[in-house]
């Protein structure tokens, strides 16, 4: 699905993707109405947006529950959404960081959204990414497939960290 979404077919030519079979008998096809390069936003207008899509999600959509998948909308507004939608609202930002404490091998842990984030300052999405450590290491090492070429200084400041 992922691969679909971000195919050259649906964000570069604005077509209508390929079909994806979901199920036996159930399929989507992507189309998408605007492409916007990667930005940094006002906190405020990720809560507000966090918020109208929740909502959308509940009155729309009916959902049973919301769950929260972005570490940028969670710091934005997470309890203000448990407040106010009648529905539950799930954090998958606490629970991964307190998987990350427990299984960690020497105690420090590696954070991926410093490079999302300097990826996206240049207007460079990552289409696939893996993260495994070196056998019989405590090395961590992320293979990352970006969507375009990345700057020199990007990968000078990435070297850096």
């Amino acid at each position: 699905m992922v691969k679909t979404a971000f195919s050259d077919l649906v964000l570069l030519q604005g077509s209508v993707s390929d079909p994806v079979n979901l199920s036996e008998d159930s399929l989507v096809m992507i189309k998408l109405k605007k492409h916007l390069p990667a930005a940094l936003k006002p906190l405020d207008e990720v809560r507000r947006f966090a918020h109208e899509l929740a909502w959308s999600l509940v009155k729309d959509y009916g959902v049973k529950a919301v769950v929260v998948a972005c570490n940028t909308a969670t710091a934005a507004g997470l309890d203000e959404l448990r407040d106010e939608l009648p529905v539950p609202v799930i954090d998958v930002v606490a629970p991964g960081a307190r998987a990350l404490v427990t299984t960690t091998v020497t105690g420090r842990v590696g954070v991926i959204g410093t490079v999302g984030t300097l990826l996206g300052n240049a207007g460079v999405n990552i289409s696939d990414m893996d993260v495994s450590r070196v056998p019989g290491s405590d090395t961590a090492v992320m293979l990352i497939a970006p969507s375009a070429p990345v700057p020199g200084d990007v990968l000078d400041d990435l070297r850096e960290r």
